[in-house]
């Protein structure tokens, strides 16, 4: 089980860095659908995109359809359309997460297969460009497609967008800001330490291992000096557990292949899984010693829509370990995913028949 899936087997982690595929709408009658099955039931009161620029007032608004079926994956009939353009912030030119409000929220069910995006109309003016570069969602278990929805628009695009529904209490999909990446060295200047903060529920039982991350790492060959290090967070400063220097994976295991420009993450595990505590909140990342390096990160506007990349609760941390000072953020994350496995029960679930007081065995009536 891998949490917080920034990266992993596959398709991994890999920022946009200054450059964005965007869809941009030009004229009337054009749109942007996406579609997925509803994970469960929900009221859905907003929509959103990843913007890359705006300009003026371009008559543009949320729009739901029945399912589009065929090889051109043509939108059929409307059976939402929200009666209200959308509103930008004219001036955008970074990628910048947007919500916006459904006039009238549209309920959803469980195994529903939803269709919504947003389409222009009326007479065209001004403009308006989304981010079509996405990672992954945490539905993706498989990785045969990168994403965990099928999308299309009015161009016949071939990239993912980033997209986002919400109730006022949860989102899905992929409402990430901005994807980039965070440096972090030894002198100070930046960070030393980056990782992710995680709590497995006791509804999964008692104990389960850490067997280590999976992680999109940037560096040259003096990145052997890393080390993965685990602490118990219920309080900052953390208290350290174990850390494992990396330098017995020699110069090699961190050159050039192992970078995300290569599509790839990398699996660092623990020496010995580490035997954890469900119910605990515990921290899990890498400490820069003699070396400057980076490590992928993304950006939410709010917690509420970076939690929908994992069923477990995450966070972000950053850390000065010079001066001690530590960092937790719900509106970040870091491309450093634990790796869980090998749950055991707790004593309460551990099956069978529980005999009370005055019973000699067996259901007495």
């Amino acid at each position: 089980m891998i949490l917080n899936v920034l990266g992993r087997y596959g398709t991994s982690y890999q920022p946009s860095g200054g450059s964005e595929t965007t869809f941009s709408f030009s004229a009337t009658s054009q749109y942007v659908i996406m579609n997925f099955v509803a994970e469960k039931a929900m009221t859905i009161t907003q929509f959103g995109m990843c913007v890359n620029s705006s300009s003026g007032t371009p008559p543009i608004r949320i729009a739901m359809w029945s399912y589009p079926g065929g090889r051109t994956w043509v939108p059929s009939t409307k059976v939402y359309t929200d009666a209200n353009p959308i509103t930008t912030t004219a001036g955008i030119s970074t990628p910048t997460f947007v919500w916006w409000n459904l006039t009238t929220p549209q309920a959803v069910t469980r195994g529903q297969v939803v269709s919504i995006g947003l389409e222009s109309y009326g007479t065209w003016s001004g403009g308006l460009s989304v981010v079509q570069n996405q990672q992954q969602g945490k539905r993706d278990y498989t990785l045969t497609s990168g994403h965990p929805y099928s999308y299309t628009s009015s161009s016949g695009s071939v990239f993912p967008f980033r997209f986002g529904i919400a109730s006022t209490t949860e989102s899905y999909g992929y409402p990430v800001s901005t994807s980039g990446t965070q440096n972090f060295n030894d002198s100070g200047v930046n960070t030393q330490f980056s990782g992710t903060a995680f709590t497995v529920p006791t509804s999964m039982g008692a104990t389960y291992n850490l067997q280590g991350v999976v992680s999109a790492i940037q560096a040259d060959d003096n990145y052997s000096a890393l080390s993965l290090n685990l602490y118990n967070a219920t309080s900052y400063p953390p208290t350290l557990i174990t850390s494992r220097s990396l330098s017995t994976g020699g110069v090699n295991l961190w050159s050039y292949p192992f970078i995300w420009n290569s599509g790839n993450a990398i699996y660092i595990p623990f020496t010995t899984a580490q035997v954890l505590n469900t119910g605990t909140k515990y921290l899990v990342g890498f400490e820069a010693s003699v070396f400057s390096g980076n490590i992928g990160k993304l950006t939410f506007n709010r917690a509420q829509d970076a939690n929908c990349l994992s069923d477990v609760p995450t966070f972000g941390v950053t850390a000065n370990m010079i001066t001690n000072t530590w960092t937790e953020s719900g509106t970040f994350r870091y491309a450093v995913s634990p790796d869980i496995t090998t749950f055991t029960q707790s004593a309460a679930s551990s099956g069978g028949m529980i005999v009370h007081p005055g019973m000699s065995g067996g259901i007495r009536g």
